[in-house]
């Protein structure tokens, strides 16, 4: 597969991930009943102008593709994805899905850890020390980010409360 399709997949993958965030994740778990003066003082502004920006910079790269493709032309013979390729795909779109119900039930620390250990597994790290650590520090430096600079709670999940 080459770079631009890579680009393309991954592209959408952020956009739909971002779409889930801004109409699913903030509504659903950052409190908003209470009624704000200025709409930055809202727990979710900071929220909602960082995934506004990732989805319109992720278009944004998406036109910048197409129109080099549609300037390269089209490549005679080309596979868009192979078999394999396809698979890893859903699997790790799969994975995302299971992540959210997931962090319903573990929370947010848990499931996170789990589903960067997958997805760095899946992807071919398989040094388990580095899949561990590095999935320990994402998790924790977006914990505390969010919890301290951005005021937002994550679940801590049924199992948990």
């Amino acid at each position: 597969m080459d770079d631009t399709r890579r680009e393309i997949i991954t592209d959408v993958s952020v956009l739909i991930g971002a779409l889930i965030v801004l109409f699913y994740v903030i509504p659903t778990y950052i409190d908003l009943e209470q009624e704000y003066d200025l709409a930055s003082l809202s727990p979710a502004f900071f929220p909602k102008i960082a995934t506004w920006l990732i989805a319109g910079l992720t278009s944004l790269h998406l036109l910048i593709i197409a129109r080099r493709k549609e300037s390269l032309g089209p490549v005679e013979g080309e596979e868009w994805l192979s078999s394999g390729e396809q698979w890893k795909a859903l699997a790790c779109c799969l994975a995302i899905i299971v992540y959210f119900f997931l962090m319903k039930v573990i929370g947010f620390i848990a499931s996170t850890i789990l589903i960067l250990a997958f997805l760095f597994w899946f992807q071919g790290v398989k040094k388990p020390m580095k899949v561990a650590l590095t999935s320990i520090m994402v998790t924790a430096g977006l914990y505390l980010f969010f919890l301290y600079v951005m005021k937002v709670h994550f679940p801590k999940g049924v199992l948990f409360e």
